[in-house]
């Protein structure tokens, strides 16, 4: 895709997200009521399992670059040796807690975090085993990939969490009978502790678009099929929240923004990088 069209295509989205909240302002309370439902299976299924791409996905970024930190010296060593650590304890340790909170109803103890982590620990010493196993080093592509999986997920996540505690808006299931704390999306409550604008589900939920970044170029027949099944996710996860009422229309739209906005940021210049890469390594971007 050229300039030209790359430009055209991104002023449309913009402007097809642009009306989406204009109307969204005015209907978002009507929308809810009208699809509110949360005896609803499906819905309860991504409530679970919707933000898992994000995670597993920075999970295994973050596995890539324990296994090749080995390769810097001194301080970047010990830095990307830190960051990796830190990002496979903490995803292991959220996508077990969602299973355990939203699936099972119970509760994260003391004793299951720390069995959490020793399980952790024992897989990621298999993992760092394997991969020194292997008959030829991980390819730089990959390390790349590996890096833009953290700064699109991390990215994306610091911003909807930031705009979550400043905005304080009421989820909808959370309004009083007579929907007298019920805000628009353009008037922020200013904190309070409620959380429902922008949608985290919904961000993460299109991280699973970088699945198709860690398809290898001579399989580059399944990126389509990557491309669709990650939308379908994406969009499915975004709904959902709007029929369990944990969200508005405009909720999973600011999400949906925000993390599209994560995932250009982070691989726009990836292509020209990646197409060098693969005539060495074999490993391209998908998207390029």
């Amino acid at each position: 895709m050229d300039r030209k069209t790359n430009r055209i295509a991104i002023g449309l989205l913009l402007a097809l997200w642009a009306a989406g909240a204009i109307v969204f302002g005015w209907t978002d309370l009507r929308i809810s009521e009208a699809v509110f439902n949360p005896a609803s299976d499906w819905g309860h299924f991504f409530e679970v399992y919707g933000e898992f791409p994000a995670y597993l996905l920075a999970f295994a970024a973050a596995q890539v670059l324990l296994a090749c930190a080995g390769r810097r010296s001194g301080w970047r060593r010990i830095g990307v040796t830190a960051l990796a650590i830190v990002v496979i304890a903490a995803t292991a340790t959220v996508l077990i807690w969602m299973v355990v909170s939203r699936q099972l109803g119970g509760e994260m103890t003391v004793g299951a975090a720390a069995a959490v982590l020793i399980a952790t620990a024992a897989a990621t010493i298999l993992l760092q085993f394997g991969f020194s196993r292997m008959k030829r080093d991980i390819p730089d592509a990959l390390q790349t990939v590996a890096w833009l999986t953290l700064a699109a997920v991390l990215g994306e996540m610091i911003a909807v969490n930031l705009l979550k505690t400043i905005w304080g808006r009421v989820r909808f299931r959370d309004l009083l009978p007579d929907r007298s704390d019920y805000s628009p999306w353009f008037l922020p409550r200013w904190g309070g502790g409620h959380k429902s604008f922008p949608s985290q589900h919904a961000a993460h939920g299109w991280m699973a678009l970088l699945l198709a970044y860690w398809v290898p170029l001579r399989y580059a027949a399944w990126r389509p099929a990557v491309w669709t099944a990650a939308a379908l996710w994406a969009a499915l996860t975004a709904v959902s929240r709007v029929v369990m009422g944990a969200h508005y229309a405009s909720d999973v739209l600011f999400g949906s923004g925000i993390a599209i906005a994560a995932l250009y940021l982070s691989v726009r210049r990836l292509p020209d990088r990646s197409q060098r890469i693969a005539s060495r390594s074999g490993t391209a971007d998908a998207l390029g």
